[in-house]
């Protein structure tokens, strides 16, 4: 991850921000997300709640929709944070492709159809991205009596994922980049090789 000096920063910024930093301003540092790390990062989340969805009512099987101690609430609620983590992590990369455009714009760069146009396809991310936190957000505010079943409501946003290409290419991405630092055995496992004997221990 790449940092830059507040001294960087404007001046006007620099008004607003605590004494201890005006002072020294080489104290604060400015995180700058690299955007390779970034598209692994969201892809990975991604992957992390399609799983989720498609095992969490096999993960929560202790206590089912039948028992009075069961909330969903807290499912919910994680849900709607990875989507919102989501959510910010796209708005960046959508920041950088615009920037990118915009020089190709400038050099008179030949222009790409909208279907493959990857800020496109990210601002239709971003659109259901903004539509499943507020659903998160109605199911929870919603009465026992009209709350809407929570499978359906699981496969509603498993669904919709799967159906956006932007969303499999980041779990893809994230996938084949994880790959490369799994160990050979595991990895050979995965692919159903063979192992020796001596190489399960």
């Amino acid at each position: 991850m790449e940092t830059i000096a507040a001294n960087q920063i404007s001046n006007d910024s620099v008004t607003i921000l605590p004494p201890e930093f005006i002072e020294d301003p080489s104290a604060l540092i400015v995180a700058m997300y690299d955007e390779d790390e970034l598209r692994f990062e969201l892809g990975a989340w991604l992957a992390g709640i399609q799983s989720f969805l498609r095992n969490s009512n096999r993960l929560f099987a202790v206590k089912g929709s039948n028992d009075p101690s069961f909330n969903p609430m807290a499912e919910i609620r994680l849900i709607r944070a990875a989507l919102l983590r989501c959510s910010k992590m796209n708005l960046r990369l959508m920041r950088d492709i615009a920037v990118v455009k915009e020089d190709q714009a400038d050099k008179k760069a030949p222009a790409i159809s909208d279907a493959d146009d990857p800020h496109e396809q990210m601002v239709e991310f971003a659109v259901f991205l903004r539509d499943g936190i507020i659903l998160c957000e109605n199911f929870a505010a919603a009465s026992d009596s009209v709350r809407p079943d929570l499978n359906a409501f699981r496969s509603i946003i498993a669904g919709r994922i799967d159906s956006l290409p932007i969303a499999g290419k980041f779990a893809n991405n994230a996938f084949a980049v994880g790959a490369e630092f799994l160990p050979k055995n595991l990895t050979d496992l995965v692919d159903g090789k063979s192992l020796g004997f001596a190489e399960y221990y």
